[in-house]
């Protein structure tokens, strides 16, 4: 449960105070979590406390008193969200967000599936699916296309570069083992 003070009024109207722990303590003593400098606020002036998931306001016996919904507490008093707390001149608004878990609808309460929604169930299945069979064979060939370079405008035709020895030397070691077999007798 999250819980927080809103300043209701004056110079600092709208500005948000975070309860931290199971007790925070409005007051001029240096120990209290919210210390105004208001000669009417007592130096141990009311405290808000959260016990289990309720909010609780308790006065201390201050000399101004403390008011809820403008009603004066005497002892402790349960608040409920948006309750008004009035604590000397100081006026604030008690803002209690509870964290309840979300609760998930039956799925016979759910709404019926539209056809895209059952399509897009059925295609999730089938991908989540372990063995589907046999895979579809993968089609042979580059799936590279090869175009020829285009030329820009005025550039002229470029000489071939001569062949590398390497290759050279590949090419005609080749072509002397060919002569070679040609030449044999056949028997």
């Amino acid at each position: 449960m999250k819980v927080k003070l809103v300043v209701a009024s004056g110079v600092h109207q709208g500005r948000e105070i975070p309860i931290a722990g199971q007790e925070f303590v409005i007051g001029r003593d240096p120990q209290c979590q919210l210390r105004p400098s208001s000669p009417a606020i007592s130096k141990k002036h009311c405290a808000i406390i959260l016990r289990g998931n309720k909010v609780f306001v308790r006065d201390f016996g201050s000399t101004n008193g403390t008011f809820v919904n403008g009603e004066p507490v005497s002892g402790e008093v349960e608040v409920k969200n948006l309750a008004v707390l009035k604590a000397g001149p100081m006026d604030f608004r008690i803002g209690i967000e509870s964290e309840e878990p979300v609760k998930v609808a039956p799925a016979a309460a759910a709404k019926p599936k539209t056809k895209a929604k059952e399509e897009d169930d059925d295609f999730a299945a089938f991908l989540l699916e372990g063995d589907t069979g046999p895979a579809p064979p993968v089609p042979e060939g580059s799936t590279i296309m090869e175009m020829g370079a285009i030329k820009p405008p005025g550039e002229g035709e470029k000489k071939p570069e001569p062949k590398k020895a390497a290759e050279a030397d590949t090419r005609s070691a080749a072509a002397d083992i060919l002569k070679m077999y040609q030449r044999r007798p056949r028997t």
